[in-house]
């Protein structure tokens, strides 16, 4: 039998010693904690925009869109800190390209940049197609049948400069809106456009559109700096799994479009 001595003497050793059995694991879990990811989005309703536009557009509860959405719920399944800013897309995405610990939303990954980044993908389908009213009677089996119908397009937009480069006619606008409008009043016969944002728009402003031909088939999702830990992408990238399978991401578009 142990005497009072020796009991004494034990328990001023488990006093001494047990903090430091579990030492490694508490730095571990300390320092999961201290990542913290600089993320940046632009203004591309309904993807990623601002809720408010006289408040700060650096807090994320005034950044709404499908998008912005599903990063938030994204990063706080994981438990990985971040920060969120919409800033114009020049600047989110040269921060995420050159930036430690930092990404941009929705970037579309194509072959060009996917060795750029680390990817968490997809956040959403981001087709480029050529809409047109309803009632119009229009349809497309190729991109080179469009060339017959009058294209309008926006001052700078990536899709419009690549139908340019096929050899199709754009009748530029300064602001795709105006597209919109344009379409309804018959003075253009196509639109091209990112899908979602198209359907946004035309809602927004009262008119029924519909997709006549898809131009290309893309997908969008998180860009991270290559030097992100792979072991935070790979968590990152299982929960977005886990959020397409248990129905999440699909209530999060449902919310905006008509999905």
């Amino acid at each position: 039998m142990l005497s009072k001595f020796t009991i004494k003497f034990l328990s001023q050793c488990l006093v001494l010693f047990v903090p430091f059995i579990f030492w490694p694991l508490q730095a571990e879990t300390q320092s999961e904690n201290l990542v913290t990811i600089h993320l940046f989005t632009e203004n591309f309703p309904p993807i990623s925009m601002i809720v408010d536009a006289s408040k700060n557009s650096s807090d994320p509860d005034n950044i709404t869109g499908i998008s912005s959405l599903i990063i938030k719920e994204l990063f706080n399944r994981a438990k990985i800190d971040y920060t969120l800013e919409l800033v114009p897309w020049k600047r989110a995405y040269e921060s995420a390209l050159l930036n430690a610990d930092t990404g941009v939303f929705s970037a579309t990954r194509t072959e060009e940049r996917e060795d750029l980044f680390r990817w968490v993908s997809p956040l959403i389908q981001n087709n480029w197609v050529l809409m047109g009213r309803v009632d119009s009677g229009i349809v497309l089996n190729s991109l080179e049948e469009a060339s017959q119908y009058r294209i309008g397009g926006y001052l700078g937009d990536a899709i419009a400069g690549y139908l340019e480069g096929e050899g199709l006619f754009i009748r530029y606008v300064s602001n795709d809106v105006l597209n919109v409008r344009k379409l309804a009043r018959n003075r253009i016969d196509l639109w091209p456009v990112v899908r979602l944002k198209g359907h946004w728009l035309a809602r927004s402003e009262g008119e029924s559109v519909e997709e006549l031909f898809i131009i290309k088939s893309t997908v969008a999702g998180l860009a991270l700096n290559k030097n992100v830990d792979v072991s935070v992408v790979k968590r990152l990238q299982s929960v977005l799994d886990e959020m397409h399978r248990d129905g999440t991401i699909k209530s999060i578009k449902q919310k905006f479009l008509f999905q």
